[in-house]
């Protein structure tokens, strides 16, 4: 198993942290974004609903012991960043939740309306706590992020 990562010094400050600050960090964190696999998922006659994610995975985990919700900004579609006169293109994040199972592995149970999509959603960790990321996400449920090439 390989050895967590670092606390960063960032961590610490989490609770009190801005929202441009909060931006960076899960900019930084683009590095490390990986696709969530996809897991159809049903409870009698429910099922999850495109672009209702949050509700999906608490509807999902009150019938699910052993699960919980993972956090987190997922690649959602290109943006626009203004700079200096001109602009960029950007990467834009969506604030977005994911269920872990009791072994510690992720997975999406949210539909998309383009499955083909699902290849390019790149899901980025929250790096904090619940009340943090839904402070983030009332604030703007977006984060438009320079391009990794960029």
């Amino acid at each position: 198993m390989p050895s967590p990562r670092p606390i960063p010094d960032w961590w610490l400050q989490m609770d009190t942290m801005t929202r441009a600050a909060y931006e960076t960090v899960i900019c930084t964190e683009q590095r490390n974004a990986k696709v969530v696999p996809f897991k159809t998922v049903v409870l009698g006659d429910w099922k999850p609903v495109a672009s209702k994610c949050h509700d999906n995975v608490n509807t999902w985990l009150r019938s699910t012991p052993g699960h919980s919700a993972v956090r987190g900004w997922v690649f959602y579609k290109e943006c626009v960043i203004p700079i200096e006169g001109s602009f960029s293109v950007g990467c834009e994040f969506t604030a977005h939740s994911v269920v872990r199972d009791e072994k510690g592995v992720l997975f999406d149970i949210t539909p998309v309306s383009d499955e083909k999509l699902r290849s390019s959603m790149r899901f980025i960790l929250h790096p904090g706590n619940e009340d943090v990321f839904w402070k983030m996400e009332k604030s703007n449920p977006c984060i438009c992020c320079p391009s990794l090439g960029s």
